[in-house]
């Protein structure tokens, strides 16, 4: 029997261990009864981690036999390898790896140990592929984003998922439901600061990716800009906002407009009569807020990842709002409009799902929209379908008012939404301090207020749709 520190070699240069291969074909031929054991290590292991082709050969012929569901002995194995007209001297080494172990009770440690090495080879393959990227010429963001892909499939595919018995997710299931029905509302996600809106999208869920799209002019940017100052400033969010269309100083001066409501014209004349206090005050909180502003305008999808995962790893992360998503450039030009904003549509979706929070992405519509008299569509988004299928809400903002008027009527239109119901929301916009304002009878309450007296949305006569 082999012990502990046989198994473990010497040189870790070798990066592979033959006496835990052997072991663990060992521990497949030998009849103990726990076919749980048989289980895990053909769920856990493939051919490929195997580093000796005389052992990927045998754990082929014994996966084979699982996969049939015929039990695996020097028998079976011995039988199929005759049936394949096999050549080799099967028969003496089935007859060492039988041996070469007592029992299969120490199972997981030879799997670990064949798992890690194979890790550790493919770990190695990945570093010689950045080095072949940097000699090719590659720029840093492109080698960092593949490495770390290819790194992340060598992680997730240590992990073994398994499946689950509907009980448990239905207990889960009704401890929220349950929890709803005493008024405890945890899933709610963040709030925009819209009440309206938070009640039909239940809050800025996790992981989605949120599409707010309009023609030039109409208000996208203040639109993001409402929610972030009301997350950042009243929530206390931490919001990485990626700027591609404008500099951190124009974006810090709408935020002054639309909290202060002060006009940008009167900020910039400096005509702030008694309202200089209240733009000092709001100079404090967004200099104690967890705002965060990148305006490099030379932004990738895979840089912004990378740059919100240190973001996130630093100060932790509620919300991304990238301006504007055709802004955004491709990590390498495929000389084809449609096929690059595709990829950087599901940039943005892999984006919200790795960091795992609400990303909202600006998005221009069509032009031919200007001549004509309708709203948009879900065909009106400019450059690519894609968009519209990695969304799982896309919302309009569209004007009847003219791109010129200072007070517009604006309609928030949800064109897609995966989880609910499609609504248009009324809205006015006072383009002078970039202010969104929800046409309501009344003010609006606190959020837990909206809480604890939720409604289903088709029952509440009070909201303007």
């Amino acid at each position: 029997m082999r012990t502990k520190k046989e198994l473990v070699p010497q040189r870790l240069s070798q990066i592979n261990n033959m006496e835990a291969e052997k072991c663990i074909l060992g521990c497949l031929l030998i009849d103990s009864g726990d076919y749980d054991a048989t289980e895990e290590i053909m769920t856990t292991l493939a051919i490929q981690d195997f580093y000796f082709d005389e052992h990927k050969k045998f754990f082929q012929i014994m996966k084979a036999l699982f996969d049939k569901g015929i039990k695996i002995d020097i028998v079976s194995v011995a039988d199929l390898f005759e049936r394949q007209g096999e050549k080799t001297d099967y028969m003496s080494r089935l007859i060492e790896f039988s041996n070469i172990i007592p029992s299969n009770a120490n199972y997981k440690y030879y799997l670990k140990l064949v798992k890690d090495y194979s890790n550790l080879r493919k770990t190695e393959n990945i570093c010689r592929l950045g080095a072949d990227l940097i000699k090719s010429g590659k720029n840093a963001d492109v080698v960092i984003s593949v490495l770390q892909d290819e790194l992340t499939k060598v992680t997730e595919g240590s992990l073994v998922a398994e499946c689950e018995q509907i009980g448990d997710s239905t207990e889960r299931a009704f401890e929220k439901i349950k929890r709803r029905a005493n008024g405890e509302y945890d899933e709610f996600g963040l709030e925009t600061g819209f009440k309206c809106l938070d009640k039909c999208l239940w809050g800025l869920q996790k992981s989605d990716l949120v599409i707010v799209a309009a023609r030039a002019g109409v208000g996208k940017t203040a639109f993001a800009l409402n929610v972030i100052s009301h997350a950042g400033l009243d929530s206390n969010k931490k919001i990485a906002f990626f700027s591609l269309e404008m500099p951190k100083s124009q974006i810090v001066e709408r935020l002054f407009s639309l909290n202060a409501e002060v006009s940008s014209f009167d900020l910039k004349s400096g005509n702030l009569g008694n309202k200089f206090k209240v733009v000092e005050n709001i100079k404090n909180a967004l200099v104690e807020s967890k705002i965060f502003i990148d305006d490099d305008s030379t932004n990738t999808v895979q840089s912004m990842i990378l740059k919100a995962k240190r973001l996130k790893r630093r100060e932790g992360l509620n919300l991304i709002v990238v301006d504007y998503l055709q802004f955004i450039k491709p990590q390498e030009k495929s000389g084809n409009r449609f096929q690059d904003v595709g990829e950087i549509a599901r940039g943005l979706k892999v984006m919200a799902r790795e960091l795992n929070v609400p990303v909202i992405a600006l998005c221009q519509l069509n032009r031919q929209l200007d001549n004509e008299d309708r709203e948009p569509t879900l065909a009106d988004l400019r450059e690519s379908g894609e968009i519209e299928n990695n969304a799982d809400i896309v919302m309009f903002l569209h004007s009847k008012s003219g791109r010129a008027a200072e007070l517009k009527d604006i309609d928030l239109i949800i064109g897609k939404f995966r989880n609910g119901a499609l609504r248009t929301i009324r809205m006015t916009y006072k383009g002078d301090i970039f202010k969104f304002t929800e046409k309501e009878k009344s003010p609006p309450p606190k959020m837990e207020q909206i809480k604890a007296e939720l409604e289903p949305i088709e029952d509440d006569g009070e909201l303007p749709f």
